[in-house]
């Protein structure tokens, strides 16, 4: 999917956030099989969901998170494909801010000119969703699952 156009850029308006919990991981800190086999089987599952609507993949930096974002990317056809430190300890802080604050800022900003966001990050993020989203996620999310947020469901 290529990059999309200026006008579309302005137009777009996030309908969808998908958040992934990186999937299974070695001790050098990359994807093992089983953790590509769940990006691969998760890009299948959302193929349908991004279609052919403009798309960015927000990715923590931790090199597990990237290579699930990149499998992602690959499959899917974005090009579109942001590093940010999404781990507790990468979020820049002021005092008085929290980390919740500091993600949905952030998920705001990388969404206001697309379709479709997907998040690549970790535990504790994927948790804090249902917080500023006001959205019920259910269970936790296990390692190289996802969860669909679709505002144009939810009526927003």
């Amino acid at each position: 999917m290529a990059t999309p156009s200026l006008v579309a850029q302005k137009e777009a308006q996030m309908k969808l956030l998908i958040v992934c919990r990186h999937g299974d991981y070695g001790s050098d800190g990359h994807l093992n099989d089983k953790g590509r086999a769940q990006f691969l089987l998760l890009a299948q599952l959302m193929t349908e969901e991004v279609g052919n609507r403009s798309a960015r993949i927000l990715s923590s930096t931790a090199t597990r998170a990237m290579d699930g974002a990149k499998i992602l990317a690959e499959k899917l056809g974005i090009e579109d494909i942001e590093g940010e430190g999404l781990l507790r300890d990468e979020i820049p802080m002021a005092k008085s801010d929290t980390v919740v604050e500091k993600i949905a800022a952030l998920l705001k900003s990388r969404g206001a000119d697309v379709e479709v966001l997907i998040v690549v990050t970790h535990f504790d993020q994927v948790g804090y969703l249902h917080r500023f989203f006001n959205v019920p996620l259910g269970a936790d999310v296990e390692r190289g699952h996802a969860v669909i947020v679709s505002f144009e469901r939810l009526g927003r």
